[in-house]
């Protein structure tokens, strides 16, 4: 954008001057001949031609996502590249993004002597659900007997209301228990603060209006998030941020454990997008990770959206970055590129104007003529063309 905006005013300019040095000099100053000037402004116009910055700054943005997809990481446009070079503020989806995507269940209080029956009606309403903590209740329950649901209802940011074989089962967050008026012990909300100062996610199950289990399921750190997140610090992301729904304190173990100090938790899907957008209204030019379809609107809004190659379809296609790798060390090394494929871009600019702007002086102080001006001028173009390839070989 930045070529035709500059080309509107240079080229006109850089034209009339070149006809004012051919015809001004010869009939202000009585005896100057008219051929000398007339081969000086065809010089002039030659050299003041900006061939090096015209090819520079696409080829530059080219070269860096070639370079980037060299190394697994798909770049959807060359703007990108620069805006994610300018980014400040990072804002991470948890679940597939900073851990493994694959939660497991860890932990089983049981309330009931039917602890197997429970565990079974709970896992037959999770086959309704595509949560993944849902399906880490259904490969935790594979042995147990399956049985159909009815009535089945998703609450949206608090989990599974449903009929089996004449039983009322829920099974979600604290939250849901409250709403159905399920009194919770001592005992279960001594667990429950056990289970999730521990970092894991709570499923509670209540069968009949009784709280009867409850579980803790955690997914693991991906193995380069806590590293990759100290990078981004040194690097200058002065803002790292994390979102999830899970509760306030199962958010604050996994934030500790990762080196963040700021998150939101408890989140529903469409909250996601009102945190960007209250980070964007601050004036900062924030960059959002996901993988999920929750994740789609944010990816979308946010100046800079990056996907998990690992991600559902509609995040990768809402995104303006895919990690093809889906590992954190891909985001921090396409922060690298862009940085410094734009100081790349710089570069080449000044090489490119310094060049016209030497040449233009020598022009004047008659050392320069048209067979060297031309030398120089194209072998500033060799120069830019070469600088910016290196941007291929970038690790």
């Amino acid at each position: 954008k930045f070529i035709p905006r500059f080309a509107r005013f240079y080229t006109p300019a850089v034209v009339a001057a070149a006809i004012l040095l051919a015809l001004v000099p010869p009939l202000v100053v009585p005896g100057t001949a008219f051929a000398e000037w007339l081969q000086r402004a065809l010089t002039f116009l030659v050299i003041s031609c900006p061939c090096a910055l015209v090819i520079s700054v696409p080829l530059t943005f080219f070269a860096g996502i070639g370079g980037a997809s060299r190394n697994g990481i798909l770049i959807k446009g060359s703007n990108y590249l620069e805006t994610l070079a300018n980014c400040k503020t990072a804002v991470f989806d948890k679940t597939g993004t900073l851990t493994e995507g694959v939660p497991e269940v860890c932990i089983q209080k049981d309330y009931s002597e039917e602890a197997n029956q429970v565990l079974a009606l709970a896992a037959s309403v999770e086959r309704a659900s595509d949560h993944p903590l849902a399906n880490a209740v259904i490969r935790y329950a594979a042995d147990l007997p399956s049985y159909e649901a009815e009535s089945v209802q998703n609450i949206k940011g608090c989990g599974m209301d449903a009929s089996i074989c004449g039983r009322r089962v829920l099974i979600g967050n604290r939250k849901l228990m409250e709403q159905n008026g399920i009194e919770l012990t001592e005992q279960v909300l001594n667990d429950l603060s056990e289970v999730q100062n521990s970092g894991a996610s709570i499923a509670l199950i209540a069968v009949d209006g009784k709280a009867e289990m409850l579980l803790g399921i955690s997914d693991k750190l991906k193995a380069d998030a806590k590293d990759s997140i100290s990078r981004l610090k040194n690097m200058g992301i002065a803002d790292i941020i994390m979102l999830t729904g899970d509760n306030a304190c199962t958010a604050s173990a996994i934030a500790a454990q990762l080196g963040i100090t700021e998150y939101r938790a408890e989140l529903l899907p469409e909250d996601k997008l009102t945190v960007i957008r209250e980070l964007q209204s601050k004036g900062r030019t924030v960059t959002f990770v996901g993988d999920g379809i929750n994740d789609s609107p944010a990816l979308a809004a946010a100046d800079t959206g990056i996907a998990m190659g690992s991600g559902t379809d509609v995040a990768i296609d809402n995104s303006d970055v895919v990690l093809i790798k889906s590992d954190l060390k891909s985001l921090v090394r396409s922060l690298k590129l862009s940085k410094k494929t734009v100081l790349t871009l710089y570069e080449n600019i000044a090489i490119a104007v310094g060049t016209v702007v030497l040449l233009l002086i020598g022009l004047f102080a008659g050392y320069i003529h048209m067979s060297i001006g031309m030398l120089i001028h194209e072998a500033s173009i060799l120069v830019v063309i070469l600088n910016a390839m290196r941007l291929l070989v970038h690790n």
